[in-house]
């Protein structure tokens, strides 16, 4: 039946002055702060602490493998005036969605009175008899509207969206979700802005969904002075604001019931020594999954850097976030809503031996403690990194070590991978791991590459559950992949 997604597109950037994009096929779509829509990489808490603005240019082509967050249709970009410009798209697409029929029994025969859709799958995988049923079962229809001024001290966009589902989306009636969309038919509308003022930028969103909610994101970034630059986000989202393509700055991705207050500061004393810090509170008003009352929650995050040119980067990092979630003591049948802490150390040295080889090593402790029960968990991890100017070949490995009491004190780390493919694999119990990644560009425009990796687990008989499940305490993965660009 061929492969199990396919993806192309037809791109023109910066082709006249008058016409700087023009797409079609698939591509990503950015209004605003991602209120009503941001289909590309949207930022969000990091060690890049003052970078908490969503950018880029309205219309990219999608080079991605993910199956549902993009559009697929035509988008253009026209400038009638130096300062003005017109982004005008339409998309049609299927996505995944959990598909119900609903039937009645009538004169000996079951017949079909109606369809709908339980909620929008995400999870891009197509391995079961109901994954399979959920592939494409729904038809996304978009069209939007960007109209923008902007000059050397401002910006001014407005925004309009309108999204149409071939099937109804009927969520079931649990209360933490009785504020979510329903229906077939949403539209949202927005004011974005930016301004510069010297060293200050100020910039955000105000949208509307057709209920009449309202969402507001706006922010301020201050270069103080040349070795201090900060950065202020206030969010307040309602609970009832409604959107289907969503992407921005928060505590969760939905855009709504968060109410939200963040600063970050970047101090640079000297050429070698780098200060990184942010704090973060926030409140959501209604229940969420799995969190059965109104909470809030904190954020602290702190990175001090040492760096000695094309040599060395060494750096110590702290980060502490207090949440909320359901818990069940032993014989409880109502659940509780209890602060949960985790937190982390980590230890990070980033050694150049030569222009070719690089030596990367990292310990992180980590901790997790609700009122009655506290884990701890430990990894240590090797990179080995070789790719000489000379040569096609690029190599990378890593050798891992961990120990966590159990998953809630899981530590995650990012692993080198295939072009467009990304890894943050999460670390529990006890056991090791190591991949090595090969990558070839001897021949000109072809890049062949492949990614190995191996889990061993200590003191278990099986790997994952369910149909994910591997009998025996090592689980290992192979990637490949070939690319070919077409240019000169």
């Amino acid at each position: 039946q061929g492969f199990d997604f396919y993806s192309y597109h037809f791109a023109l950037q910066q082709y006249k002055p008058w016409m700087p994009a023009l797409m079609v096929g698939d591509f990503n779509a950015n209004f605003g702060q991602g209120l009503i829509m941001h289909s590309g990489f949207g930022a969000g808490k990091s060690s890049f602490v003052t970078d908490v603005k969503r950018s880029g240019n309205p219309l990219r082509p999608y080079t991605s493998v993910e199956e549902n967050n993009f559009l697929r249709g035509v988008g253009i970009t026209l400038k009638p005036a130096d300062n003005f410009a017109i982004t005008v798209l339409g998309s049609h697409h299927n996505r995944d969605g959990n598909l119900t029929i609903d039937t009645v029994y009538e004169d000996g025969q079951i017949e079909n009175i109606g369809e709908d859709i339980t909620s929008l799958q995400t999870s891009n995988l197509h391995r079961t008899e109901a994954e399979i049923a959920d592939e494409d079962a729904i038809d996304l229809t978009q069209g939007g509207i960007s109209v923008s001024y902007t000059n050397r001290r401002a910006h001014l966009a407005i925004n309009g969206l309108h999204s149409r589902l071939s099937v109804p989306l009927n969520r079931n009636p649990e209360l933490y979700n009785q504020y979510y969309f329903n229906g077939d038919n949403l539209t949202n509308a927005s004011l974005d802005y930016g301004l510069w003022f010297g060293g200050l930028h100020f910039f955000g969103e105000t949208a509307m969904s057709d209920n009449g909610a309202i969402a507001t994101l706006n922010g301020l970034l201050a270069g103080l002075d040349r070795h201090i630059t900060a950065a202020v986000l206030f969010r307040s989202y309602a609970r009832d604001y409604q959107a289907l393509t969503p992407n921005a700055f928060g505590e969760t991705s939905q855009a709504n019931n968060e109410t939200g207050l963040y600063t970050g500061l970047e101090i640079t004393p000297s050429g070698r020594w780098k200060i990184q810090l942010y704090q973060d509170i926030w409140s959501h008003p209604w229940l969420r999954y799995n969190i059965d009352s109104p909470t809030e929650g904190t954020e602290y995050f702190g990175r001090v850097t040492y760096t000695v040119k094309r040599r060395l980067e060494i750096y110590g990092q702290y980060r502490s976030k207090r949440n909320a979630v359901n818990s069940r003591p032993t014989g409880d049948a109502i659940a509780q809503v209890v602060d949960q802490t985790r937190s982390q150390v980590r230890l990070h040295m980033n050694n150049i031996l030569t222009k070719g080889i690089q030596l990367r090593t990292r310990m992180e402790w980590s901790s997790y403690a609700i009122p009655g029960e506290k884990q701890q968990g430990f990894m240590i991890y090797q990179d080995a990194v070789y790719s000489p100017l000379a040569s096609p070949w690029t190599f990378s490995a890593r050798v891992t070590l961990f120990d966590t009491d159990d998953y809630d004190s899981r530590i995650y780390t990012y692993e080198n991978d295939l072009i467009y493919y990304y890894a943050i694999p999460a670390f529990s119990d006890q056991g090791s791991r190591f991949y090595i990644n090969v990558r070839y560009k001897g021949i000109r425009n072809l890049t062949a590459e492949i990614k190995f990796a191996q889990t061993r687990q200590l003191d278990v008989t099986s790997i994952g559950s369910g149909n994910d499940e591997i009998q025996g305490n090592i689980r290992s993965e192979i990637r490949a992949q070939v690319i070919y660009r077409f240019d000169n």
